[in-house]
């Protein structure tokens, strides 16, 4: 996106208050990969259940920000005929902004489909990827993962620490080309984290998972977007702060928590995701 497109857009927004996201979605059940903490540990989720559906995973932060953004992953969106199709995979910083990107892209010629849910792994999706070939037909494919190292992560990053983590995330990266082998696919680098010593998030953000997807990405023919980093955290140094827009306020983009995004920091990372890298 040039400059000049996206001072228009962030704009727009620093004029208009509210995200309305518009969806081509209808409800339907999806079954959902397993929500972080129920292997016995909590890990500061708390679980619930809906009618109907499986358990899903809400964090105690910002509660405010999360309610109306975590069923996200657990609904299908049915795409309009006449529209090329676009699906974007992700972890909760993609449930976050999922909003902000409907709102800011709602006058693209794509309809977008989120898979996304907090806590999870690229390797988490790659089945309902394939499924999701064979019924929504996409053009093109975003994956946007941070380094969750729970689920189908843990025992690779338990073993062999990053390193681990790597392997395994180069691996889910391989299977998604396999899972779409004609497909534009554009991988999303992450946002610097500030990574506590222990807990969920040790891996998230890891230098070596975004010179993985650079190197990887490149051999398996899939663009790289590196908005997001460059846009929340320049040079891949963590800030809690950024511009609210181009040359506008500063404003916090960041949770406590280190990870996490706020909704100003929601709006860059939703601007981030669908940008068309050709």
């Amino acid at each position: 996106m040039s400059q000049m497109k996206r001072h228009s857009v962030l704009g727009q927004i620093a004029s208009d208050n509210a995200l309305n996201a518009g969806h081509d979605c209808v409800a339907a059940p999806q079954a959902a990969p397993a929500a972080p903490g129920s292997g016995g540990r909590r890990d500061n989720f708390e679980a619930a259940r809906l009618p109907g559906r499986h358990w899903i995973a809400r964090r105690r932060h910002a509660p405010a920000l999360l309610a109306g953004l975590t069923l996200t992953g657990l609904f299908a969106c049915v795409p309009a005929p006449s529209r090329p199709v676009v699906v974007v995979y992700g972890d909760s910083l993609t449930v976050q902004s999922e909003a902000a990107a409907q709102y800011l892209y709602q006058h693209a010629n794509e309809t977008i489909v989120f898979r996304a849910y907090g806590g999870t792994a690229m390797c988490d999706w790659v089945n309902q990827a394939r499924q999701d070939r064979a019924t929504l037909h996409p053009q093109r494919v975003v994956l946007a993962f941070t380094g969750n190292s729970a689920s189908c992560v843990a025992s690779d990053y338990q073993a062999r620490g990053a390193a681990g983590g790597v392997a395994n995330y180069a691996t889910a990266l391989r299977q998604m080309r396999e899972a779409y082998p004609t497909e534009s696919i554009t991988v999303v680098l992450s946002p610097a984290m500030r990574n506590p010593a222990t807990g969920w998030f040790r891996f998230n953000g890891n230098p070596a998972l975004n010179a993985m997807y650079r190197h990887g990405g490149a051999q398996l023919h899939m663009a790289i977007n590196a908005d997001a980093d460059n846009l929340l955290t320049p040079g891949h140094i963590f800030t809690m702060n950024r511009p609210r827009f181009l040359n506008g306020p500063t404003v916090t983009v960041r949770l406590n928590d280190g990870v996490h995004l706020t909704p100003d920091g929601a709006i860059w990372y939703g601007l981030a995701l669908l940008e068309n890298i050709p």
